[in-house]
């Protein structure tokens, strides 16, 4: 399967996650066909000792007016047979009732993120397969 690139998200912490709290902030979404400022939430939780869970909620509010719902799923698991480092999936999924974005809702959307910069923000770059972007 071959993926392209979406888009990639910023998030702006507010404060620290600690487990079963929640989280809010904002932050900016860029990418060829979507772009624009974001407000998120987010819950931290750890079902286990080696798995942390989080679920995520923001609302996107596109350059031209636009509002598109995204939901974030990340798990930090443990990677078997590589040391100590521990792998995240993350799964994105978004809803809009607009028209010009209900590309979106079509879509099986991945990240391998989150990449985090020294700034503490935090950042996804989004991808999906390439015949669901109409490639």
């Amino acid at each position: 399967m071959k993926l392209r690139h979406v888009c990639d998200l910023e998030f702006l912490p507010v404060n620290v996650l600690k487990e079963g709290g929640d989280d809010a902030g904002y932050g900016r979404v860029r990418g060829e066909r979507l772009n624009g400022k974001l407000r998120w939430r987010s819950a931290l939780g750890s079902p286990s000792e080696d798995v942390t869970d989080l679920a995520g909620h923001a609302v996107i509010t596109t350059d031209d007016g636009a509002e598109v719902l995204l939901t974030v799923k990340l798990m930090t698991l443990p990677r078997m047979h590589r040391g100590d480092n521990a792998g995240q999936l993350v799964l994105l999924a978004f809803a809009t009732n607009d028209e010009r974005y209900r590309w979106l809702t079509e879509l099986h959307a991945v990240s391998e993120g989150p990449l985090r910069s020294p700034a503490g923000t935090v950042r996804f770059e989004v991808f999906a397969p390439e015949k669901e972007l109409g490639g």
